[in-house]
């Protein structure tokens, strides 16, 4: 139950399907795992996770996330993501999560996803060129389209629109489904000045999850259209 309730959360929070559809029954699947383990740390994160992500609820989320760690202060994963979502967004500490990601990458050196976070958190760090080299290290294990979507967000942030628009490119043949993808390449093609390209996305974009609208909007700098879709 645990694994089910963390892979919906990650479908959430990858712009796969909308919070409003999953969050209330996962949260309810959460309290009834605690109802028979008070202490069960996975637990614990999810609904940390939760109140950070979807309710705002900071200083539950710090409380709940700070419970989790006491239970299983071994427990990467749960370290890394009290980095992602609390300390990073709420405090501007991101070098726990950049030390958990690196951490995770050791742990289990084949897997993709890490390696992607491992590298998102590099980047946001100012520290490219190590990076860069993540992502080739991951595409070595699996052309994936998550690696080439963080290069390209990457990218796009630093405004090297070209470069972004060749790995959104990639990750759009691998993923076309994905919210996140559809935004990125959206919002680089309209930085390219090529608006009537990005318009096809746009129609799909706005029948999907809202991650990729509010996505696009900041990566053309429209802010308060990115407010309204957030919400």
């Amino acid at each position: 139950r645990e694994a089910l309730v963390w892979s919906e959360l990650h479908l959430v929070v990858e712009g796969v399907q909308a919070a409003h559809d999953v969050i209330p029954a996962m949260r309810d699947s959460v309290h009834k795992i605690l109802e028979l383990d008070k202490v069960n740390a996975s637990a614990l994160s999810t609904l940390g996770a939760i109140a950070a992500y979807y309710d705002y609820d900071w200083v539950e989320s710090d409380l709940l996330f700070r419970r989790a760690i006491a239970e299983a202060p071994a427990d990467l994963n749960i370290r890394w993501r009290y980095g992602i979502l609390y300390l990073s967004p709420v405090l501007d500490r991101e070098e726990e999560a950049l030390e958990a990601s690196g951490k995770l990458v050791e742990l289990v050196p084949l897997s993709v996803f890490n390696r992607a976070m491992r590298c998102h958190w590099l980047n946001l760090a100012g520290i490219y060129e190590r990076a860069a080299s993540e992502a080739r290290a991951a595409l070595e294990i699996e052309n994936h389209w998550l690696i080439h979507y963080v290069m390209a967000e990457t990218y796009a942030v630093r405004g090297i629109f070209e470069e972004a628009l060749v790995e959104a490119e990639e990750a759009f043949r691998l993923a076309p489904w994905h919210a996140r993808v559809l935004g990125v390449l959206a919002a680089v093609l309209t930085r390219l000045g090529r608006a009537e390209e990005a318009s096809g996305l746009l129609t799909t974009l706005k029948s999907a999850p809202p991650f990729g609208m509010m996505l696009y909007h900041l990566l053309v700098s429209d802010i308060e259209a990115a407010a309204d879709w957030y919400e």
